[in-house]
Formats: structure tokens, sequence, C-alpha cells
């Protein structure tokens, strides 16, 4: 089956795959008002019988420091981690999430002023298979910076890979998003993303 590597620092953490997946998705970000440089996220979804679905998570969240190298590779295998986590979509528990997202976009009230900016001189440096492919900053208002990997069983030999930085659409300084970044993993490809001051 397909999978993700997903290693920090060298340490394979995950190998995100499953039966039946439809959509694999590691993810990585940056705040420039969060306390830890970056984080990290792995997760995806999954068919269940009778046209379900369910979201499924490896890790929610781990932090990452300066300094620290995440390592995606694209691959095939029958041995992979056991998520941490199943959830259906239509089980109560999701549904009832849901249900209280909504309330509380009802009562959003989206904080206009700007982010304090504790690591203006972070930067994301990707490498695809070991050559320098992108170095993503902020560029003006930007709050954020994203990588994002997306494997979707309709195209089972690809991955694809976008890497951005934006801000926040409430706020009167937004800069346009910058695209770092936007490339696809063939089977056995690896994605290096260093995170430096």
């Amino acid at each position: 089956m397909r999978a993700i590597e997903v290693a920090v620092n060298g340490q394979l953490r995950w190998r995100a795959g499953i039966a039946n997946a439809c959509i694999l998705a590691p993810m990585l970000g940056a705040s420039i008002a969060e306390d830890a440089p970056a984080d990290l996220r792995v997760s995806g979804m999954c068919d269940l019988d009778h046209e379900r679905a369910a979201h499924v998570h490896w890790c929610e969240t781990l932090a990452l420091a300066e300094g620290d190298v995440v390592a995606f590779r694209f691959t095939d295998s029958e041995n992979v981690t056991p998520p941490e986590e199943i959830v259906p979509t239509d089980s109560p528990e999701y549904v009832q999430e849901q249900r209280a997202f909504a309330e509380r976009m009802r009562d959003f009230a989206p904080d206009r002023t700007a982010a304090i900016r504790k690591r203006p001189g972070l930067t994301l440096e990707c490498r695809l298979n070991g050559d320098k492919a992108a170095v993503a900053t902020w560029v003006g208002g930007e709050e954020h910076i994203l990588c994002s990997l997306s494997w979707v069983k309709q195209r089972p030999d690809r991955c694809n890979v976008f890497f951005r930085s934006f801000g926040d659409k409430y706020k009167p300084q937004e800069s346009p998003p910058t695209e770092w970044l936007r490339a696809s993993l063939a089977l056995h490809d690896v994605l290096d993303v260093h995170i430096a001051a």
C-alpha cells in the first residue's frame, strides 16, 4: 500500500498508511506568533464499508524546534504504523464536534491586531531528493508558512507538495500569499524541510 514515511532528525516516527486509504496528508506549519517555531501533523482519510469514510490521525500535533529536519518519503509498504485514532465521519463524536465548530463560527469575531512577530527571521528550507528546492520566509505581513503533502487514491503513483506562506485574511496588513514550491513526488522521492533561524 502507498505510505508516507515521516522522519524527524533522522529518526523514523511514522510510516503513515492504512488499508483503503483515500487521502494521506502530512503537514508542517510555522506561525510567526506561536511559541514553537513550527509543528507537524500527520493525518489522512480512509474508506469504510457502505460508502462511509473516516478521518485517520497518526500525529495530532508535534512541536518542532529550530534546527530540526523533517523528511517525508513517498513509498510503498505493507509495514505501516497503526494510526493513533480513526474517527468515522458519521460517528456521534465527530457529528457533535462539527456542530460545536459551526456554533463557534457563528459567534466568531476575528482579531484584527497585528501578530507579535516572535520569529521574524525564521525560514523553512526545502530540499527535494537532496537538491535545494525552496527557502520560505515571511513576506510583508505574512504570518504563516505551510508545507503540505497530499496523496489521493485516484492518483496513486504521485504525491503532491504545496509550500506557501500567507497572512491572516481578517487583518488589514495581509499580504497576498506567496507560493514557494509546487511539486509532485514519485515513489521513493524524499522531501526534507529544515527549520532554520
